[in-house]
């Protein structure tokens, strides 16, 4: 029988199936791939020619696809015979982009027909910093599309720029080398896969791009919920909470809409036992996500506990999911009746009792059965976040109604949170802490404001370290995190001067605060002001009522039988929060 020398399909090349050469061949058909033929085998013979015409055409090729379209030009979407898309635009078309630094126009990338090898780059690094983060991505699935991307659906090449947007932003990578020279962690990555003319912002925006020619409400799928929370989780670390917020209802819609809170008979009908576990760690990552932001900025919740927990021994990755669902474990703590941002007054009290519950259920999850440094750092520092948060939140009612039945809080609470964190601060790896992003600043913020705040108010002979020590820890993390100042460090070090002062607080607050005024420090990204106030403004405080001015406290870290004189009332506790945002009037 003679040997048959027609090629094989793309796909079923580079996967290393057989292939039945027709058009389209049977196993792209079986897998709902698009089959394409364009791989030109590399044999040998003549060489073919070189001359100067055929030099000439490839260079006006080569020119005419690298031409940019303008931005006010409609973008051209080409389709194939079978129904696929093939995208003929480039990333560097969004200079027009709102996020852009600048009116002026951005450079031309030099990603080109180099964008397969781009787009998988990406996929590796996310796959190695972030996946344990967010663990709901495919790794082989993405590079097999990556290796097709220019004939890629909308939907799922939207999802490949989404990833590539959030590896970029959330760790950092644009960042200038002349920027990472002067930080004292230097530069971040050094690989040469870390590099690419093509910027985080740039990804993002046309990421957005490609959506827009998408009828999500009548294409809903996984994708296109993982593409709206790459999205959310972009404008998160970009601090623009209104997008961040609206891209994360986005994906929750949907999510609820495809019954991933739901599973029943008819919504896991045909499918797999992987599809159904992956439908799984989508929807607790949006459990975790929606709780977290909703608990920073005062919004309420949809989602509730009605899904079992990931495989761990059954997945392809034990021990990230090990990792993964003791964080869960966290936020199961938080019940829905916390996230009831105007409860009426008779109220307040069982929301303070509720609170006391929250602050014990947290102290229950042990962060060391985590196995990855990185995943248990964040889930010890997320744990002490937590149940500072809840302090404030009985701190604040307790100032109001100290003389009725009420649990008064522990004022040792942030010292014991600063106590147990001192120490992962100065021995967790900067990659470990680099990969989580904007929100590992903001939660260390939010503790160390508490330490600030409180230190005044106990006795500092219970205390078996010092102000200075807890809080050191924490303004050496702030000083250098993910290659640079965090731009929250001189809102800390202000208030610390302010309520504390540098004298009393035993180290050079002048020299710290000119640290971090040094141009070293990079432009902070402006911050949207939105009307509500932050997490920990005022909560559930009628404005009507004022603090008593004595109150007995009997907490530990407090000599027995110390009065403390004029409370704060929880307003007064601080001029701004963890965003930015001053308190509401």
């Amino acid at each position: 029988m003679p040997p048959n020398t027609q090629p094989v399909c793309d796909n079923c090349r580079l996967r290393k199936t057989k292939c039945d050469r027709a058009v389209p061949c049977s196993t792209c058909v079986a897998c709902d791939l698009p089959c394409q033929y364009r791989h030109n085998l590399q044999r040998r013979g003549p060489k073919g020619g070189k001359g100067r015409r055929l030099a000439l055409i490839k260079d006006n090729l080569a020119k005419e696809a690298a031409v940019q379209i303008p931005p006010d030009a409609p973008r051209s979407t080409q389709f194939t015979s079978g129904g696929v898309s093939s995208h003929h635009f480039l990333i560097s078309d969004v200079g027009s982009s709102p996020l852009s630094p600048s009116p002026s126009p951005l450079p031309a990338p030099d990603i080109g027909y180099d964008v397969a090898s781009t787009l998988a780059n990406h996929v590796k690094i996310f796959m190695t910093y972030l996946f344990p983060v967010m663990p709901v991505a495919d790794e082989m699935a993405l590079m097999a599309d990556c290796a097709a991307a220019r004939s890629l659906a909308p939907s799922r090449f939207a999802l490949l720029l989404a990833l590539a947007a959030v590896t970029r932003i959330q760790l950092r990578l644009d960042q200038s080398e002349e920027n990472a020279a002067h930080s004292e962690g230097g530069i971040l990555y050094d690989d040469d896969a870390f590099k690419s003319s093509t910027t985080g912002v740039q990804f993002l925006a046309a990421a957005e791009d490609v959506r827009q020619k998408i009828d999500i409400a009548d294409t809903m799928s996984e994708d296109a919920i993982l593409t709206s929370f790459f999205l959310f989780v972009c404008y998160g670390n970009l601090e623009k909470y209104k997008k961040a917020w609206f891209y994360l209802n986005q994906s929750i819609s949907m999510a609820i809409l495809l019954e991933l809170d739901n599973e029943t008979a008819e919504s896991t009908a045909g499918l797999t036992d992987k599809d159904i576990d992956r439908r799984r760690r989508i929807f607790w990552l949006l459990f975790i996500s929606e709780r977290t932001y909703a608990l920073q900025r005062r919004l309420p919740v949809l989602l509730r506990r009605t899904v079992p927990k990931p495989q761990i021994f059954d997945s392809d990755y034990p021990i990230i999911m090990n990792d993964f669902v003791n964080h869960v474990h966290l936020f199961e703590s938080l019940p829905p009746e916390l996230y009831d941002w105007q409860p009426k007054s008779s109220d307040l009290t069982a929301i303070s009792y509720l609170g006391q519950r929250v602050i014990q259920a947290l102290s229950a999850v042990q962060p060391q059965d985590s196995v990855l440094e990185s995943q248990q750092f964040d889930t010890l520092i997320t744990q002490h976040w937590l149940r500072v948060t809840m302090w404030r939140l009985t701190c604040g009612i307790a100032a109001q109604y100290c003389g009725g039945p009420m649990p008064l809080p522990e004022l040792s609470l942030p010292y014991d949170a600063g106590s147990s964190i001192m120490s992962s601060l100065t021995t967790v790896s900067t990659a470990s802490k680099n990969r989580h992003g904007i929100s590992l600043e903001q939660k260390l913020f939010d503790i160390g404001t508490s330490l600030i705040e409180v230190t005044p108010l106990a006795s500092p002979n219970a205390m078996l370290l010092g102000p200075q020590d807890l809080l050191g820890a924490i303004v050496s993390t702030l000083r250098c995190i993910r290659g640079r100042a965090s731009h929250l460090l001189p809102r800390l070090l202000e208030h610390s001067d302010e309520h504390i002062g540098s004298t009393k607080l035993g180290w050079g607050m002048d020299m710290q605060l000119s640290m971090s005024l040094s141009p070293m420090r990079p432009v902070p990204v402006e911050c949207e002001e939105l009307d509500s106030v932050g997490a920990f403004d005022a909560l559930y405080l009628p404005q009507s009522e004022e603090a008593p001015e004595i109150c007995d406290l009997h907490c530990t870290g407090m000599d027995p039988g110390e009065r403390v004189t004029e409370l704060p009332s929880y307003p007064e506790m601080r001029t701004h929060n963890s965003l930015g945002e001053p308190f509401g009037e």
